[in-house]
């Protein structure tokens, strides 16, 4: 994820870990979808997690085979049709969130108390894993099985795709996760972990308004301030989250 080189500072010469950025090209079916920008490894965790959380496909089933070669990726998607762009340009920088359509928008069905204790907590690990320069960290926790996953990456986007995907290559149950991120909560990342049926996902910084509106019309409870649990603001679906 790192590579050394020569910098200066100061008058002095030293030597710098620098986040590695490379690009990936993603094909659908044989055909090039779009080219990422992306930090090295977990390939096959983020074309799933990006298929999944485009809304692309609506089940980890329909991808028959995701084949890796260097720097291109190909998954071939049983009865994928592209959908023309609808031209949004997105804050989160992921390039191709599909557009804000209301009626196309996911709508969480959630049943069960997700502990803001636990949630802080593992908000304190991510933090703790990406204290390094240049890359923010995500992490997907499961509170009904044995899984948890961090991974960094040079853009927010790709490890929430990452971690998603990790979940979906070990058939955890996403409407059990939570996922919480390192920088603000965008609404192209609220957006993606509705798509994937993930009920609580979080930030230790902020929202955007319209992160809070897709929120509330998916019906996913998503947080902010995270790891003080003084200051932990809850910004939509409180009903989802035990607060003692």
């Amino acid at each position: 994820m790192y590579e050394e080189k020569n910098i200066i500072v100061s008058n002095r010469k030293q030597t710098k870990k620098i986040a590695i950025e490379e690009p990936v090209s993603l094909f659908i079916n044989g055909k090039h979808f779009k080219t990422f920008m992306i930090s090295p490894g977990q390939k096959e965790e983020f074309t799933y997690g990006h298929l999944i959380c485009e809304g692309l496909v609506e089940k980890p089933g329909e991808i028959t085979s995701i084949n890796i070669d260097g720097q291109e990726i190909n998954a071939i998607i049983q009865g994928y049709q592209q959908q023309p762009s609808k031209g949004l340009i997105v804050s989160g920088c992921g390039g191709g969130t599909n557009y804000l359509d209301d009626e196309n928008l996911p709508k969480i069905t959630n049943k069960q108390k997700f502990s803001l204790q636990e949630i802080n907590k593992f908000m304190i690990n991510v933090l703790e894993s990406g204290k390094n320069t240049g890359v923010h960290s995500t992490g997907i926790k499961s509170t009904k099985q044995d899984f948890k996953r961090i991974i960094s990456d040079i853009g927010r986007h790709n490890s929430i795709d990452k971690v998603i995907g990790a979940a979906i290559k070990q058939n955890i149950d996403l409407e059990n996760c939570f996922v919480v991120s390192t920088g603000r909560m965008s609404s192209d990342m609220a957006l993606k972990c509705a798509q994937a049926g993930i009920p609580v996902a979080g930030s230790h910084r902020s929202l955007t308004t319209l992160a809070i509106e897709i929120g509330n019309k998916t019906q996913t409870s998503l947080l902010g301030k995270l790891s003080n649990p003084q200051k932990t603001e809850i910004y939509t679906k409180p009903e989802y989250i035990k607060q003692s």
